[in-house]
């Protein structure tokens, strides 16, 4: 089984990483609304990221396109875009 490159490995790491703290500050946001009222922006961004994020994978198990390292760089780097922004 291929592996990612190590720059990819600790890249998946932090957007994993990073994912997780915003997730939990918009369903924190959430809690904290007396209208229990979602951040529609904030839910669009952290959903791009994952479809950022799926691309990685399709790319890597070849489903959608052969494997390419610069187009998976791409797609993490779009991916944090995407998670920073979704942060409130």
């Amino acid at each position: 089984m291929k592996t990612f490159d190590e720059d990819v490995q600790d890249s998946l790491k932090e957007l994993t990483e990073l994912y997780i703290i915003v997730h939990e500050i918009v369903l924190y946001s959430e809690e904290i609304d007396p209208k229990k009222k979602a951040d529609i922006q904030a839910i669009n961004e952290l959903r791009h990221t994952l479809t950022h994020l799926m691309r990685v994978f399709a790319s890597y198990f070849e489903l959608e396109r052969d494997y390419d390292s610069k187009y998976v760089k791409t797609n993490l780097d779009k991916a944090f875009g995407h998670v920073y922004r979704g942060r409130l």
